[in-house]
């Protein structure tokens, strides 16, 4: 026997044993774990208030949304207001009572 036809022969004994094997009634779909992680909130006390705070300088460089107040301190240098829109109280150097 030649050797194409011994190949030949096994290729096709092989797709036979692979077709035979695959039944369309199996669910082969992918299951992926979703891992789902929760904080706990973080306890701000009197900056919860603030949705910006720093200490030299706020620059604002776009059209930039704020919904909260801005604190700064010990800097001075507030820009960029507008174009960026503020939706709260800037607050400089001020002393937060509590």
């Amino acid at each position: 026997m030649s050797k194409k036809l011994i190949a030949m022969a096994v290729l096709s004994i092989g797709s036979a044993i692979l077709i035979t094997g695959c039944k369309k009634d199996k669910d082969y779909s992918l299951v992926i774990p979703v891992q789902t992680v929760t904080m706990p909130a973080v306890a701000l006390g009197g900056a919860a208030s603030f949705a910006v705070l720093a200490g030299s300088a706020v620059t604002n460089t776009g059209a930039t949304n704020i919904t909260g107040d801005l604190g700064l301190s010990p800097g001075t240098s507030v820009g960029g207001f507008p174009p960026g829109i503020m939706v709260g109280t800037i607050l400089i150097n001020e002393p937060l009572s509590i």
